[in-house]
């Protein structure tokens, strides 16, 4: 395990704890129910990006985190809210390898923790923002409420467009922009805005999240009809919602006209029926991985990526550089590696940041 790494699951862990703690003290003793609610909400799982980018877009030393981590703690529970009701939205069975919050408490129950969750969060963090510590804490304190804005839209757009077979990638890309890539890019400029870095390094970092945000989604979508047991999610989660994802949206532009009736004829069904996903998703029939091994679905899929606003606007960069902040990089904080890039290659989430460069890995994964 490199330094890039132990740096990524360290800063989780200190979050998740701190989260915990901020859960557990914002609630009554009296109500062992609902304390009990929340604490599955906020049960351990797998890492999440999100705090470590908040991270390292503020540190300019190792040390600076311990600054910020409540506000690390609010970002996580905001994200953990979108978790919970993503998945009362697309019918989620499972949830890091586990029942979702919503099937095992019930609807209400779920969105009242969601609604907790990004009180919470929300309190907390203009508590933390007062200290004189940080600087251009309005800026950031509006950015924590357009991260929640863009993530409703986003969903709207993903309901909207569900089973629709002409939606655009461009569409697509919008969507998702809102839902990971402004996500990510906001995050990462608050970090920054609140150690009041420079304007270069802050659009440096802006980009970087941006597209890392962006990644994740793409390959969250495209791992969708791999097994729950890999996966830790449903099974074809997505299919069965109906919903337009990269794969199916590719699917549709390169197939003949009989594996086109297929899809279609998929999607026109309202009800779930798992020999109809089979065949969408491989089985005996050419569907969405056998499509996507076509030559013109390995091509590039970032071309066509909605531009990003003025201020982040995307400009040849390097992301070992975008990821450590420019020269604060020589303070000590962990940074990419060589030898990391070459993880993703082989499929390891260690060094995801290098899909940026390796569109390609998204589709041989």
């Amino acid at each position: 395990m490199d330094t890039n790494e132990i740096a990524f699951r360290m800063t989780y862990r200190q979050t998740l704890s701190s989260a915990k703690l901020l859960v557990t003290n914002s609630l009554p003793n009296t109500n062992a129910g609902l304390r009990k609610l929340m604490a599955f909400a906020l049960r351990s799982h797998t890492p999440s990006g999100y705090p470590f980018v908040l991270k390292y877009s503020f540190c300019r030393r190792e040390r600076d985190g311990e600054k910020i981590l409540k506000v690390l703690a609010a970002v996580h529970l905001l994200q953990q809210s979108s978790l919970i009701t993503d998945d009362i939205f697309d019918c989620g069975e499972l949830r890091y390898g586990d029942r979702p919050v919503y099937l095992k408490y019930g609807v209400n129950n779920a969105i009242i923790a969601a609604e907790l969750l990004q009180a919470i969060a929300l309190r907390c963090a203009s508590e933390e923002l007062a200290r004189s510590c940080f600087r251009n804490t309005e800026i950031v304190f509006k950015l924590l409420n357009v991260i929640l804005l863009d993530g409703y839209v986003g969903q709207y757009l993903d309901i909207f467009n569900a089973a629709r077979p002409t939606i655009t990638r461009q569409e697509y890309y919008r969507m998702i922009a809102l839902g990971a890539g402004r996500f990510f890019q906001n995050v990462a400029r608050c970090g920054a805005l609140l150690a009041d870095k420079p304007e270069e390094e802050i659009r440096i970092l802006s980009n970087f999240a941006y597209s890392y945000g962006m990644a994740l989604f793409i390959l969250d979508d495209i791992i969708d009809v791999l097994p729950a047991s890999a996966t830790g999610k449903t099974y074809a989660s997505d299919l069965k919602g109906r919903r337009m994802r990269l794969p199916i949206i590719m699917a549709l532009q390169l197939a003949n006209r009989s594996q086109r009736q297929l899809l279609y004829r998929f999607l026109r069904k309202k009800t779930p029926c798992e020999p109809r996903i089979e065949q969408a998703s491989g089985g005996r029939h050419p569907g969405l991985w056998r499509l996507a091994g076509k030559p013109a679905y390995r091509k590039p899929i970032f071309d066509q990526l909605p531009p990003q606003p003025r201020e982040a606007a995307a400009q040849p960069y390097n992301p070992a550089v975008a990821l450590a902040g420019g020269k604060a990089a020589r303070g000590g904080i962990a940074r990419p590696s060589r030898r990391n890039a070459g993880k993703t290659r082989r499929g390891r989430v260690t060094g995801v940041y290098a899909l940026l460069c390796l569109p390609d890995a998204l589709l041989s994964w």
